[in-house]
This record gives structure tokens, sequence and C-alpha cells, in this order.
């Protein structure tokens, strides 16, 4: 399925680092962190109006632990991808079901966790040393098929929580770059913006043909300003709409991107980036063991 499967070029932003509240690390990363969304109202698609899904649920996790310095057993990595799991954890109504779990060292405070449940989906970690690393990341996707002169809206409530007080602020950006991917693609980005590696990214695409059958019903669509309209608000009410405005029948998709971290590196936005951010938290734990073993 192409939909998801295709890492967009990104926008890098910079975000200051906050200083160090009561609950974080002597360096000031973030002691914990956690990003959750739970759906509002349904959206109709189970029920066949105003369209219908056209797959199940489909989602991928990954998980991260890691000292600066690692030993032979130190570094713990996980994920979990939706196929791997029977049909019956991934139908249904959003957002399918499964929970994982870094093990943490006995004493340990070290660890990083995701859930997917009918409804909800959350990241988190804690860390107590500033040096160490964690990270929990959700990238989960469904796409669809919209009525002639149909909308559809996807809508629910984001909480972030972390050790510094700040009031999170959403974002609406549109993307019609890459036509090879899809025609129009619209994020909304709710995250911490004094602590930018915690947020939820609530994603929709619009495609020229059905994405789970490429090629076979291509339909010369062009993006239009009036694809997508949205509201938002800092305490995380969420809701982002696609309109069929044409006598075709419009094949979609939504998306939701949760991730927890406590890396204070640049955080690409807007939207597409589930497969590079698994890709890059691979390689920091690379680099971090290469890095110790060449160490005198």
């Amino acid at each position: 399925m192409k939909t998801w499967m295709i890492a967009s070029a990104c926008l890098l932003s910079v975000c200051g680092v906050a200083q160090a509240g009561s609950d974080s690390t002597p360096q000031g990363k973030p002691g914990s962190a956690s990003a959750t969304f739970t759906l509002g109202t349904p959206t109709g698609l189970d029920t066949g109006e105003p369209g219908h899904w056209l797959a199940d649920n489909g989602f991928q996790a990954s998980l991260v632990t890691a000292h600066e310095v690692p030993g032979p057993n130190d570094v713990h990595s996980l994920n979990l991808k939706s196929r791997l799991l029977d049909a019956s954890a991934r139908a249904g109504t959003p957002f399918g079901e499964a929970a994982i779990e870094l093990p943490k060292a006995p004493g340990e405070t070290l660890s990083a966790q995701a859930s997917i449940g009918h409804g909800s989906v959350s990241t988190g970690f804690q860390a107590d040393r500033h040096d160490d690393e964690a990270s929990a990341t959700i990238n989960w996707q469904r796409p669809f098929v919209l009525n002639p002169f149909a909308s559809v809206t996807f809508s629910g409530i984001a909480m972030l929580t972390n050790s510094i007080a700040s009031a999170p602020l959403p974002r609406f950006t549109e993307d019609s770059t890459r036509p090879d991917s899809y025609v129009h693609q619209a994020a909304l980005i709710f995250r911490d913006e004094a602590f930018a590696s915690n947020g939820v990214n609530l994603i929709a695409n619009i495609f020229n043909d059905n994405p789970t059958a490429p090629g076979t019903a291509a339909q010369q669509r062009l993006p239009s300003f009036d694809d997508f309209t949205y509201s938002a608000d800092p305490l995380g009410h969420l809701s982002l709409t696609v309109h069929n405005r044409s006598e075709q029948v419009l094949f979609g998709s939504f998306e939701l991107f949760a991730y927890s971290w406590n890396n204070t590196a640049p955080v690409p936005e807007p939207a597409t980036w589930a497969l590079m951010v698994l890709g890059l938290a691979g390689l920091g734990v690379a680099k971090r063991r290469v890095g110790a073993a060449s160490r005198p």
C-alpha cells in the first residue's frame, strides 16, 4: 500500500530547549513525557455513510531505550507491525488493538511504552539520566472511499504531558508537491512548543486512484484550496475534514502519528515521516554503540 509507505521530504524546524523543570533530568531533558489521542465523534465510515473504509487498521510502533555508554545488553528496541497481528486486533473502529512496553532493568527508570486500542493511541517514556535516550512512536493509517459530494471528519482530543509548563498550539499545513504519491495532503500538528519531541499529528491524504490497488482507476484529480477544513484549539480538540466536491468517488486515507522522545534535535514536519523517524531511532542507537566501542 503506497499511502503510508512513502517517507516524504519534510521541512525542518528548530525549537529551543526550555529550562529544566522539577521533574527534568539534570541537563534539561524532560524526565518523562506522553502523547495520547482519543477518538471523538465517529467518522461514519464504519457504517458506510458517507463512504467506507478500504482496509483494516494498519500501524507500526517503535520503542527504543539506550544509555549513553551501553553495555552488552543495554540497548533495547522493539517494533510492532499490524500485519503481524491477528485480523481481530486490526479490524473494527479505529485504531485496532495492541500494546508494547520495553522491560525495565531492576532499579531502572529508563523505559518506553506505546499502545493502540479501539478509539485511543498513546506513547510515553521515562528517563532519569540526561544522556539516556528513550523514544516511543506510533503511526496509524487507514484508506477510505468517500462518496460524491460527501465529506468525512476525523476528530478527537490530543493530550500532551511532560515536566515543562507550556500551552501546546495546533499548526495546520497543506501539501500538493507529491503528485506521484498523493494529490493533496493536510496535516494538523499538535505539539508542545517548548518540547517539540512530544506530539500528535493528524493527517489526511487524497489520491488519484485506489491506494489498495494503484493504477486501476486513475482520476486525474487536482488539488483544490477547499479540499480540507479543520478546527483546533490549544486544549487539544482536533478536527480534520476531507471534502469530495466532485461527481466521482474520492480515494483517501487518514493517518495519525503520535510520538514521545527525549531527544532535543530538530523535529521534522508536517506529516508522513513515520518510516524516517523509525529509521533514525535505529540509526541513533547504532551510532551510540559505535561511539561507545571507539572510546579508549
